[in-house]
């Protein structure tokens, strides 16, 4: 089974939004978009228009009440080659009762998903079809089997790597190590495990690296606080140095004043004997 195109009729922030994904020599699509441009939500979507849509929120109602939200696509056998495929008539539409399709070498459905506890399989029509109808397409297949196969997202990674490497005396981590070339692996992640701890934790302790530096970075802080001049405070100084500057004027005036005074005294003492 391929996937030929995902309508988002009415999820997330789209609507009526076409992701088509045509046979091609080499039949591999890359989705490339910016940030928030909706490559997860087309993700989300693949799982939600298959399986159907989770009993609670899925989080895509945010644009279109959840009762609207809406899926749809095509899908088709894989089997078949690009030459066959070109050269059969075009089976997009389906059939409008069952919203299938076959010529004899490609066999499509063509089938839409709502938002509901029950008849949630549609035609393109809005018919309804069997909960079955998907069976021999999917296979066994369930949703939880198809999001860590087929839909896997940084997080599901991440805890799936975790999950290969918690033991090691797990047989699945170490068949998946032998078969990798990483026999060592566990090693070195126990090593690098131990590096980032010494490095921090949550807990706070004067071993850490991270809690020394920031320790002191806390008393570089301090330090340049206390050596910091508020601008209040330096225009005080200010203020209050100039008027001891100018007390010191006034003081230097006086005292030349009474210079002068005892320089006249002092010559009037000198002359005054003369004068009897």
């Amino acid at each position: 089974m391929r996937i030929r195109e995902l309508r988002l009729l009415r999820y997330g922030k789209f609507t009526d939004r076409l992701l088509a994904l045509p046979h091609a020599p080499q039949d591999i699509h890359l989705v490339v978009g910016a940030n928030e441009a909706g490559k997860s939500t087309m993700r989300r979507a693949l799982s939600d228009w298959l399986f159907g849509f989770p009993m609670r929120s899925t989080g895509m109602d945010f644009l279109h009440p959840m009762q609207d939200l809406r899926l749809g696509g095509i899908i088709e056998d894989n089997t078949v080659s690009l030459e066959e495929h070109s050269s059969g008539p075009d089976t997009a539409t389906g059939n409008t009762e069952t919203g299938a399709s076959s010529d004899g070498q490609i066999r499509s459905l063509n089938f839409e998903r709502r938002k509901g506890q029950k008849n949630t399989l549609r035609t393109p029509a809005d018919e309804p079809l069997p909960d079955s109808t998907l069976h021999e397409w999917l296979g066994s297949l369930q949703a939880d089997e198809f999001r860590r196969m087929y839909a896997l997202d940084h997080a599901t990674l991440v805890e799936g790597s975790e999950s290969i490497l918690q033991a090691s005396d797990d047989i699945g981590r170490m068949l998946f190590q032998a078969a990798a070339g990483i026999e060592h692996l566990g090693d070195a992640l126990k090593t690098l495990q131990q590096e980032a701890d010494s490095l921090w934790a949550p807990r706070k302790s004067g071993n850490r690296i991270f809690y020394q530096q920031q320790d002191a970075y806390e008393d570089a802080r301090r330090t340049l606080g206390q050596a910091q001049l508020r601008t209040r405070d330096w225009k005080e100084s200010h203020d209050a140095l100039m008027d001891v500057q100018h007390q010191l004027e006034e003081a230097r005036s006086k005292h030349a004043e009474i210079q002068q005074h005892i320089h006249r005294l002092e010559r009037i003492r000198r002359v005054q004997p003369l004068l009897r």
